[in-house]
C-alpha cells in the first residue's frame, strides 16, 4: 500500500509540493539548513521536548492497571516513541497521518543500509 500523496523529487527541488491541507513539502536539505540555526533550532528543540512529553503521557495512560502487565520490546517501543515525537515536532501533526509507514520504512532503511 502506498502512502499518499505521491511526492516526486523534482517537485521538492523546484519549490516544493503544496498539500491539500495548505502545508508544503520541500527539499529537506534546504528546510533543515534554514532551521538548524539559533532561534529556529531552539524552537525545534522545545517542540521536540513537548512532543516527547505528550507521547510519554499518552503511553503512561495506556499502562495496564490492577496488577496486569504487557510485555513490549523496549528498543522498538522507544524507537517508535521518539521517532513519532520528533517527526511531529519538526513536520507538524498532519505529516505522519499522511505517511503512516514512514517511521517503519526509515528504520527498515537504517537497518539495511550498512549490510551491503
Amino acid at each position: 500500500m502506498r502512502d499518499q500523496p505521491t511526492v516526486r523529487i523534482r517537485d521538492l527541488l523546484t519549490g516544493g509540493l503544496h498539500l491539500s491541507d495548505g502545508s508544503k513539502l520541500e527539499d529537506p536539505h534546504s528546510y533543515f539548513r534554514r532551521q538548524l540555526y539559533s532561534k529556529p533550532l531552539e524552537v525545534m528543540a522545545a517542540r521536540s521536548v513537548d512532543q516527547i512529553q505528550a507521547v510519554l503521557d499518552r503511553e503512561t495512560a495506556n499502562i495496564p492497571s490492577g496488577g496486569s502487565s504487557k510485555q513490549v520490546d523496549f528498543l522498538i517501543w522507544s524507537r517508535n516513541l521518539l521517532s513519532e515525537a520528533v517527526t511531529t515536532a519538526v513536520y507538524g501533526p498532519n505529516f505522519l497521518p499522511a505517511f503512516p509507514r514512514l517511521i517503519d520504512a526509515l528504520w527498515e532503511l537504517d537497518d539495511g543500509v550498512y549490510k551491503r
